[in-house]
C-alpha cells in the first residue's frame, strides 16, 4: 500500500514538473508557442471595474495608475464599488471621482454584499465593448491596457489576462517566499495553458471579458453556491471556466503587467491562501459535476479534467487520510525535500535573470518555498474542504474602524 502511495505521488509531482518545464522551454526557447495574433491598432470602449473592500489609501493609488495607461481617455472609464468597507475607503474613492471628473464613477453598495455581486452590479452601470475587472490594490504598466485589448484580435478569444508581481518582495521572508509563488502561479504556469488557448483561471487583478460573454455567463455567477450557501468569491476562475465551456479561447499575456503588495503577515497570507485553496477546490467538483461537458469542448482542458484533475483528487486523499497513517511527517521524506529545494532553487535562478524588480536580497528564501508547497497542497486542502461553505473577503477583513466621534 505505501508503495502504491508513493508512485501516485511521484507520478502526480513528476506531471507538474514536466508541465513546468516545457513551460520555461516554451518561455525562452519558443515564446511563439504561447503567443497571440495581436492588433494594437483595436480601440474598443472599456469599462473598467474596481471592486474594494478594505483598502484605503491603496484604491485611489490604484484608480490613478490605471488611468495613466497609455490609451485613449475617451474610451475607457473606472467604475469603483465600495463594498460598504470599514475603513476610509469610501473617502478615497469619492476623492478619486472628484479628482478625475468624467473618468471615475465611484459607487456605493447598499450592503455588504460581496465581490461577484459588487462585479455584476458595476456593470450594469456601463455599456462598453469589453470589461476590464482589476483588483484594488495594484498599480499598472501603462501599456497594461493596450497588451490585453490587443489580443482580442481573433473574435474567437473571450477572456484575456495579465501578470502579477510583487510590489513588496524584500520586505521580510514571507514576502519574499510569495515572490516565487506569484511567478510559478500568475506567469510561468500560464505559459503552458496559453500554449493551447486554454488558462484555466485568468486572475480577478487583471481579467478582460468581451461584454456579451460576461452578460452570457452573470446568471450562473448570481446562482452559484454550495450546498445552498451562497459562493461570493472566487468569481474569476468561475467566469474562465464556462468561458472555456461555452468554446472561447482564454489567455494570459505576460506582457500586461500589474503589481500588488503581498501580504507580509502570516495571518493575513494564510487567509489570502486558504481563499485561494477553496476556489481551486470547489473548480474540481465543479469539473466532475460538467465533467460531459468538458469532454464535448474543443479545448484540451477537457482531456486535462478527465485525467489529470481525479489524479490530483486521488493524490490529495492518499496524502491526507491515508500516508500519515504510515508515516506522519512523510513530507519529510529526503527526495521529497530534494525535489522542494531543486525546484524552489531553479525558480530562483529564473525569476533573478529575467525579473530584476523581483529579484530576492535572500536566495535561501527558495528552501521555505517548497516547504510551504507541500503544506499548501495537502494540509491547506483538507480547511478547505471542511469550510467549502463559508465565503468572505478573506485577507481584506477588518474589525469596523471607529469613526471620529464615536
Amino acid at each position: 500500500m505505501l508503495t502504491f502511495i508513493l508512485c501516485v505521488l511521484g507520478l502526480r509531482v513528476f506531471l507538474s514538473l514536466a508541465k513546468y518545464a516545457w513551460s520555461v522551454v516554451m518561455r525562452i526557447g519558443h515564446p511563439q508557442l504561447a503567443s497571440v495574433k495581436q492588433d494594437f491598432s483595436l480601440e474598443p470602449t472599456l469599462s473598467i471595474l474596481l471592486p474594494c473592500f478594505n483598502e484605503g489609501p491603496d484604491v485611489y493609488n490604484s484608480i490613478r495608475t490605471i488611468l495613466e495607461c497609455d490609451y485613449p481617455v475617451d474610451k475607457f472609464q473606472v467604475i469603483a464599488t465600495d463594498d460598504r468597507s470599514r475603513d476610509d475607503s469610501w473617502e478615497w474613492l469619492q476623492k478619486a471621482a472628484a479628482d478625475f471628473p468624467g473618468r471615475v464613477v465611484a459607487r456605493r453598495n447598499p450592503k455588504n454584499m460581496g465581490k461577484s455581486r459588487t462585479l455584476i452590479g458595476a456593470s450594469h452601470v456601463s455599456n462598453s465593448e469589453i470589461i476590464l475587472v482589476i483588483d484594488s490594490d495594484c498599480i499598472f504598466a501603462k501599456d497594461t491596457i493596450r497588451q490585453l485589448v490587443s489580443c482580442f484580435a481573433d473574435p474567437k478569444m473571450g477572456i484575456v489576462g495579465g501578470t502579477v508581481g510583487v510590489r513588496n518582495p524584500n520586505t521580510n521572508s514571507l514576502t519574499q517566499v510569495q515572490t516565487y509563488v506569484y511567478f510559478l502561479a500568475f506567469d510561468l504556469w500560464k505559459t503552458y495553458e496559453n500554449w493551447t488557448k486554454s488558462v484555466t483561471c485568468v486572475g480577478g487583478y487583471l481579467l478582460a471579458i468581451r461584454r456579451h460573454l460576461f452578460e452570457q455567463i452573470e446568471p450562473k455567477i448570481l446562482t452559484r453556491n454550495w450546498f445552498g450557501v451562497e459562493v461570493v468569491e472566487g468569481e474569476d476562475r468561475y467566469i474562465t471556466h464556462h468561458a472555456l465551456l461555452l468554446g472561447y479561447d482564454t489567455y494570459v499575456n505576460t506582457k500586461a503587467r500589474c503589481w500588488t503588495n503581498a501580504p507580509d503577515k502570516y495571518p493575513q497570507f494564510f487567509k489570502q491562501q486558504y481563499r485561494w485553496r477553496k476556489s481551486g477546490v470547489r473548480d474540481l467538483f465543479l469539473t466532475y459535476k460538467l465533467l460531459w461537458s468538458h469532454l464535448g469542448t474543443v479545448h484540451p482542458n477537457g482531456i486535462y479534467c478527465s485525467t489529470i484533475a481525479p489524479l490530483t483528487l486521488l493524490t490529495f486523499t492518499l496524502g491526507i487520510f491515508i500516508a500519515p497513517r504510515f508515516d506522519p511527517l512523510f513530507f519529510l521524506h529526503p527526495i521529497t525535500l530534494i525535489i522542494s529545494m531543486a525546484t524552489g532553487a531553479v525558480l530562483h535562478l529564473i525569476v533573478s535573470k529575467h525579473f530584476p524588480d523581483q529579484k530576492i536580497a535572500n536566495p535561501l528564501t527558495f528552501a521555505l518555498f517548497g516547504f510551504w508547497w507541500i503544506i499548501n497542497s495537502f494540509y491547506l486542502t483538507v480547511l478547505s474542504l471542511l469550510t467549502l461553505d463559508f465565503s468572505d473577503w478573506g485577507s481584506r477583513t477588518k474589525k469596523r474602524a471607529k469613526r471620529p466621534g464615536q
